[in-house]
């Protein structure tokens, strides 16, 4: 399963694990959460203090989401919900707090 945290509060999105939904290459659901997360991370790039962060399993988080950047993470939340939504087994979106 994809799990997916946003703290609304540090601005930040993190995606780790495997949908699980198809064979390696041709999973739609990991294809899906992936095309939003670089989305993210893509707008990411144009703010100073915002940063990136990938491991070698795949786990993707994106920090320094502040007002200005609010519509980017509010964005990517709905399409992770509507993705989580059609596919309950592979994917989960949580609010977290991290302190």
């Amino acid at each position: 399963m994809i799990e997916i945290r946003i703290d609304k509060d540090l601005g930040m999105i993190r995606a780790e694990g495997h949908a699980g939904h198809g064979k390696k290459g041709q999973d739609i659901v990991c294809a899906a959460v992936s095309a939003v997360m670089d989305m993210v991370a893509r707008a990411a790039m144009h703010k100073k203090d915002a940063r990136v962060e990938t491991e070698e399993d795949g786990t993707m988080a994106v920090w320094g989401f502040g007002f200005r950047y609010s519509c980017v993470l509010s964005a990517a939340r709905e399409e992770l919900e509507a993705i989580a939504e059609k596919y309950p087994e592979n994917v989960s979106v949580k609010d977290v707090r991290y302190e």
